[in-house]
């Protein structure tokens, strides 16, 4: 059976929503991706931000994926939240890997993993330094997650300087594990994406926005795993 295919446009930093988002639509883009705005302050999942950005989503009827800082139960989280073509956030996600640089800025990591539905999309969703950490992508695929999508953040880059220059390296070996497209944006909106089996994909610039389409293609088998050895080699062993 046939993978579904998934046309993304990333905005790059700092453009207008409204503008990129009615780009993206004419581009014939289903999503929009977002970076987290720096100068932004932290608000509620359900904010002023986010009542916004379904205004947009419904205004131009495309969804959008951003990236923001979550306010709740006085924590703040590097979080990404999806809202649907018809304005409904459907899913919010807090980062679970951060590092040193954010536990600085008071950021907290989220508990869970998120699975995201843009029909016919299984999504799977990533942010802050997730893209370092094998397990997270495959936790999702193994979910039945079809498509990985993962958000950088330029405030924690400092904390692992050499990964940031292999951006187009993660996403593939991210994909080559878990056998589904990836899509891995950087602080700067540049995008890096990869096929099921690995091969980079093409990445078009057009009217300030970077297009891709993910998945469409056969169904690629993942690496193999040996979860009881893994639980036995981590037994005891401190987080």
């Amino acid at each position: 059976m046939l993978g579904s295919a998934l046309k993304v446009a990333v905005a790059a930093p700092g453009r207008s929503v409204a503008t990129a988002a009615a780009a993206a639509k004419s581009a014939g883009a289903r999503l929009l991706v977002l970076n987290r705005l720096p100068e932004a302050a932290a608000e509620p999942s359900d904010g002023a931000g986010a009542h916004a950005m379904g205004e947009l989503a419904e205004a131009h009827r495309i969804a959008i994926l951003f990236a923001y800082a979550e306010a709740c139960s006085g924590r703040t989280h590097l979080a990404l939240q999806l809202t649907q073509a018809d304005g409904r956030a459907t899913a919010n996600y807090r980062a679970t890997h951060l590092g040193p640089a954010a536990e600085s800025m008071g950021w907290a990591p989220g508990n869970w993993l998120t699975l995201a539905r843009l029909e016919p999309v299984t999504l799977g969703l990533l942010g802050g330094l997730d893209h370092l950490a094998p397990e997270v992508g495959r936790a999702l695929s193994s979910l039945g997650a079809e498509t990985l999508i993962a958000v950088t953040d330029a405030a924690l880059e400092a904390d692992f300087p050499a990964a940031a220059g292999l951006y187009g390296a993660c996403a593939r070996l991210r994909a080559i594990e878990n056998g589904v497209p990836v899509c891995l944006v950087g602080p700067d909106g540049t995008t890096h994406a990869a096929a099921a089996d690995g091969m980079a994909l093409a990445v078009e610039a057009a009217d300030g926005l970077a297009l891709v389409t993910l998945g469409g293609g056969q169904p690629v088998a993942p690496v193999p795993r040996r979860p009881d050895l893994y639980h036995r080699l981590v037994e005891g062993v401190a987080g």
